[in-house]
């Protein structure tokens, strides 16, 4: 899934890889552990499996390091038990459980915790900015159903800070918010900038901009342009899915432009040693 849309690991990406595919499968998981747990701990006492079990939560209580206790780090609260507890009561409160409910809150946590990292990211102009400024909603990537992968990969790289710019390269550097500026322009070197502005992809936007002339939909605010065309719910006519290309086909250039600034700054600097 990464691979398909060129995501990176311990990056943004991860928080929308999260919500659109690897937490939902995770969840499933989880509900499909729990029930087996509980099918084993309701077999009759002579049962070889639930002899394991007995055997697993009695490590489990004895040592930190167990298997058991490990799956069971995160839910022992929702599950509501502790491993103080005799092991017969263990057993009974696994008998007991509801796996659907404690998933349900599982994944009510989940999206309220995301939806605050998200916010919290915004205000401290991180890696989520861009993309809190640009779509309605970041639970629902309509138009990622229409793109071609490398399209797709491109326009959510621009939008989850996946790039090369200023202020990406500069939290790899420890360089401050403030000093992550453009080198032509003398600006932070954002994506917005980037897009927008900065006249290193003068002739790419000036390109983009008569695409979209042809298209019929520029306005006089390219970047409010950019925002409508990526919020339209259902970009699948032939007309949206154009400039929807024109738009991600952009992101993309950029994005490759950017990267091969950022190699030859890069190679400028070590022939300066």
């Amino acid at each position: 899934m990464r691979s398909f849309f060129g995501l990176r690991t311990n990056t943004p990406d991860d928080a929308i890889y999260y919500l659109t595919a690897y937490f939902p499968a995770h969840f499933g998981q989880i509900r499909r552990h729990l029930k087996f747990l509980k099918r084993i701990a309701l077999q009759p006492c002579d049962r070889l499996l639930r002899k394991a079990l007995i055997q697993a939560i009695t490590t489990g209580k004895s040592r930190k390091i167990s298997l058991l206790r490990k799956s069971l780090a995160k839910l022992s609260g929702l599950i509501g038990f502790e491993w103080s507890m005799p092991v017969d009561r263990i057993l009974q409160i696994f008998v007991n459980m509801q796996p659907n409910k404690i998933i349900n809150t599982l994944e009510n946590n989940f999206r309220s915790e995301l939806s605050s990292r998200i916010v919290e990211n915004h205000l401290r102009h991180g890696r989520l900015f861009f993309l809190q400024e640009t779509l309605a909603s970041a639970s629902r990537f309509v138009f990622l159903d229409s793109l071609q992968p490398y399209l797709a990969a491109a326009t959510i790289k621009i939008l989850t800070s996946g790039h090369h710019l200023g202020i990406e390269t500069g939290r790899w550097n420890r360089i401050p918010q403030k000093e992550r500026i453009c080198e032509l322009c003398k600006v932070l070197d954002d994506e917005r900038h980037a897009l927008f502005h900065c006249g290193t992809f003068n002739v790419e936007r000036e390109t983009f901009k008569d695409q979209l002339i042809q298209k019929g939909c520029l306005t006089d605010d390219l970047e409010e342009t950019t925002r409508l065309i990526l919020n339209r719910p259902h970009p699948t006519d032939d007309q949206n899915l154009s400039r929807l290309n024109s738009v991600a086909n952009y992101f993309r250039i950029v994005l490759k432009i950017s990267l091969e600034r950022y190699h030859n700054n890069r190679t400028l600097s070590s022939t300066d040693w």
